[in-house]
C-alpha cells in the first residue's frame, strides 16, 4: 500500500509496509491476454476477473487457485480499460474484499485520469484549457461562460473540444478543431451527445495547438501525414519508458523526446503523484513540444508498436524487486 505525505509543494509518496507479493490484475478479456502472457513471462503471477454487469469483481476460477498459494493480502499493478473514478472505486474495494490490494488507490486514479484534476500539474507545457461539469442536460446555457473565457484568450482562434478523458475524434473528428465564434456552445453540446453513454463529467475547451506534421508512409504505398506523438511512462514518478505513441514518431528521422521535457514530465508526475502515472507529448509544428494530456497508467493503452513484455518488465522491477519468492 502507498501512503500520501503533503509537502509544501506537492503531494509525495511515502512507502507503507506492502503485502510480501506483487502480481498483475486484468479483465479476463482476449484483449488482454497478450499483456496477460507478457506479465507472466517478466516473472508476475497474472490474476484475472470478471466486473461487466456486476457491482463486485469476481476472480476467474483459474486465478482463485492461484491466489490460494500465496498469503494475503497481495499488491495488484493493474492494466485494464478504462472506466469511471466510481467505477474504479469499486473495482478497487472489491479486490481489498477478496485480498488484492490494487496498488492505485482510486484518489491516485482520478488525479490522473480525469483531464481538469491532472492540469495543474501539467499546465506549463499544455494550451489553455477551460472545462465545465455536465451534471445533468447539456444546453448552450451550460457553455456560456466557458466561451466568454476562450473568446478573451488572446491569439486563440481554434480550440479542441473534449470531455474530462476523451475526444470523439471517431465520430466527429471535426470537434477536434472548432472556430471560436458563437456557434461554440452548441459544438459543445454535440460533443455531449457524440459521447454518449461514454461521456465522462464535462466538456474541456482546450486551445488548439498545430503539431508538426511528418510524411508517413503506409503499408500498401502512398502516404500520409501524423504528428509526433510520444507517451511516457512513470512509476513511483520515475520514468521508465518513452515510448513512440504515434506512426510518425516510429519515423528514424522523427526528433526524439529532448531531455528537458523529460525532466519537465517527471517533476510533472511528481505533481500528479500517482504511483503509476502516463504523460503524452507531442511536437510543435513551430517548434518546441507541448503536454496533450497526463493518464492513469493502468487504462493507458500500449503506445504503437511498444514492446509490452519490457514494460512488464519494468512494472515488476519498480513494484516487485523486493517480494518474497512466489511458490
Amino acid at each position: 500500500m502507498l501512503q500520501l505525505q503533503q509537502t509544501q509543494r506537492y503531494s509525495v509518496l511515502a512507502a507503507a509496509p506492502p503485502p510480501v507479493v506483487t502480481v498483475a490484475l486484468m479483465p479476463d478479456d482476449p484483449m488482454l491476454d497478450e499483456e496477460a502472457r507478457a506479465a507472466e513471462a517478466a516473472g508476475l503471477v497474472a490474476l484475472r476477473f470478471l466486473f461487466d454487469g456486476r457491482e463486485s469483481p469476481e476472480l476467474s476460477a483459474a486465478s482463485a487457485a492461484k491466489l490460494k498459494r500465496v498469503a494475503l493480502p497481495v499488491r495488484a499493478v493493474f492494466r485494464g480499460f478504462m472506466m469511471s473514478g466510481e467505477r474504479y472505486g469499486d473495482l478497487h474495494a472489491g479486490m481489498r474484499e477478496l485480498g488484492v490490494h490494487m496498488l492505485v488507490d482510486p484518489g491516485q486514479y482520478e488525479r490522473a485520469h480525469y483531464f481538469p484534476n491532472a492540469y495543474s500539474a501539467i499546465e506549463e507545457l499544455s494550451p489553455r484549457a477551460v472545462w465545465v461539469e455536465v451534471d445533468d442536460v447539456a444546453t448552450n446555457a451550460v457553455f456560456e461562460g466557458a466561451v466568454r473565457s476562450v473568446k478573451g484568450w488572446d491569439g486563440c482562434t481554434h480550440v479542441c473540444l473534449k470531455d474530462f478523458v476523451k475526444s470523439a475524434k471517431h465520430k466527429r473528428p471535426d470537434l477536434l478543431k472548432v472556430v471560436v465564434d458563437d456557434d461554440l456552445a452548441a459544438k459543445a453540446c454535440q460533443l455531449v451527445s457524440a459521447r454518449g453513454a461514454a461521456f465522462n463529467r464535462g466538456v474541456v475547451f482546450k486551445e488548439h495547438v498545430a503539431a508538426r506534421m511528418y510524411d508517413v508512409p503506409l503499408d500498401l504505398g502512398g502516404q500520409t501525414t501524423g504528428p509526433n506523438e510520444w507517451r511516457l511512462w512513470f512509476c513511483n514518478c520515475k520514468m521508465v519508458e518513452c515510448s513512440p505513441n504515434s506512426a510518425a514518431a516510429l519515423l528514424p528521422r522523427a526528433t526524439k523526446v529532448p531531455d528537458a521535457v523529460i525532466a519537465w514530465a517527471t517533476e510533472a508526475a511528481r505533481a500528479i503523484a500517482s504511483p503509476y502515472a502516463t504523460i503524452d507529448v507531442s511536437e510543435r509544428s513551430e517548434g518546441g513540444w507541448f503536454c496533450l494530456e497526463a493518464g492513469d497508467g493502468g487504462v493507458s493503452g500500449p503506445a504503437l508498436d511498444q514492446d509490452v513484455l519490457k514494460l512488464w518488465k519494468d512494472l515488476r522491477a519498480c513494484f516487485a524487486a523486493e517480494d518474497a519468492p512466489y511458490r
